[in-house]
């Protein structure tokens, strides 16, 4: 090990697109992932399973630890928990349940925490939920797609 110490929130293509679509963009989901997630020519590190592969891969090497958000959502203070053992802090349950409380979604959203120019913005927190990011894909064939390739990767790297 290098001694370097990372936590990488994993998202897959499709709920991190959505996200993204909606924080930076306002062309549709799908004109947003056929054009930052699939094609190669527009995106620098090209398609997004070919930059996860990339980070999956190297993750023993570069001493990286993969959080999920399902994980986070299902079991926040398992998650949190694990997060400090990887960074080494030593941490009680009193204060993983205090910090899995302060960082919820319901708690975030409630204290008007990312703040812009003109005001508050919570415009890339959508709902808190997993699973949403379906009902935003129009092309069943892309959800399809993205859908085997996560399953693909995720289990090639046991995450």
């Amino acid at each position: 090990s290098s001694g370097i110490n990372a936590e990488w929130p994993l998202r897959p293509g499709q709920k991190a697109g959505k996200t993204i679509s909606d924080w930076m963009t306002k062309a549709s989901f799908t004109d947003f992932f056929k054009t930052y997630f699939r094609d190669e020519k527009v995106v620098f590190y090209g398609p997004w399973e070919k930059h996860v592969e990339n980070w999956l891969s190297a993750r023993h090497e570069y001493n990286i630890l993969v959080v999920r958000y399902e994980d986070l959502i299902a079991d926040s203070s398992k998650e949190i928990a694990r997060i400090a053992t990887f960074i080494g802090w030593d941490c009680s349950a009193e204060r993983v349940r205090e910090i899995a409380d302060k960082t919820s979604f319901a708690s975030v959203t409630k204290e008007k925490l990312f703040k812009v120019e003109n005001g508050v913005s919570d415009s890339f927190l959508r709902k808190g939920v997993v699973g949403d990011w379906e009902n935003h894909f129009v092309d069943v064939e892309d959800e399809k797609l993205m859908r085997e390739i996560a399953e693909e990767l995720f289990k090639k790297h046991g995450v």
